[in-house]
């Protein structure tokens, strides 16, 4: 019992690894991707999401930080909404 429940508890360690490096695939390739937006588009999602813009930003990295984490995780639920 205990063997089965060890190596349980190690597939399932390793199993969550793979889900997320996947993940951290997906957004490294989103952001990747996000390389071909305009400059004028990104000014204005940044100047219309935050009080003052580009300042903000910068005097609150880790916000921008979890705001973009949360913006790539919409982005792939979108993704697979949109392809099934």
């Amino acid at each position: 019992m205990r063997i089965k429940n060890k190596l349980y508890h190690e597939t399932n360690k390793l199993l969550s690894i793979i889900i997320f490096i996947k993940f951290f695939y997906f957004k490294i390739k989103l952001i990747i991707s996000m390389r071909k937006l305009s400059f004028k588009y990104i000014d204005w999602r940044i100047n219309t999401a935050y009080p003052n813009g580009w300042k903000f930003i910068f005097q609150h990295p880790i916000v921008f930080i979890k705001d973009l984490n949360r913006y790539l995780n919409w982005c792939l639920e979108i993704n697979k909404i949109i392809k099934f």
